[in-house]
């Protein structure tokens, strides 16, 4: 995960002029989907079911959607591409950009607490959701 306030900054450094072409990984934190879940789940006092899937039959999942998609014009419930990155994601490798900048990721709870904030505060999730979150009682990282 990577908040678009600190991307947004990363690529104001990297256009300053002057410095020629270069390439740079942008990454962010990785968190695995456990973590994400019980992350959500303590920011909104959710208990959230969860049911994981293999990865055979998340890929399915994607491929069928897709199909019935290509049938009636309607966007698919998962692609296949975001399939494949939920399946294969791992960390990767910013250092350089982090060094050669200063540059350092936001916590992963801090982006997702300030965006779950904004949309309680704008009516877009449950008031027993919202509660914590608009107390400042949110989880800690």
């Amino acid at each position: 995960w990577i908040d678009v306030r600190d991307l947004a900054g990363a690529l104001t450094v990297l256009v300053e002029p002057g410095r020629g072409p270069r390439r740079y990984m942008a990454g962010g934190n990785f968190v695995p989907w456990t973590e994400f879940i019980e992350m959500l789940q303590d920011l909104t006092s959710g208990e959230y079911t969860v049911q994981r899937p293999s990865n055979d039959e998340l890929k399915e999942f994607a491929r069928q959607g897709e199909v019935t998609a290509a049938e009636t014009g309607e966007a698919p419930p998962l692609d296949m591409e975001s399939a494949e990155y939920m399946c294969e994601a791992v960390p990767s490798d910013d250092s350089r950009l982090l060094e050669e900048f200063g540059i350092q990721w936001r916590p992963t709870l801090e982006s997702w607490r300030d965006l779950l904030t904004w949309c309680a505060g704008k009516g877009l999730l449950s008031p027993e959701r919202s509660a914590k979150l608009l107390t400042g009682a949110g989880g800690d990282e």
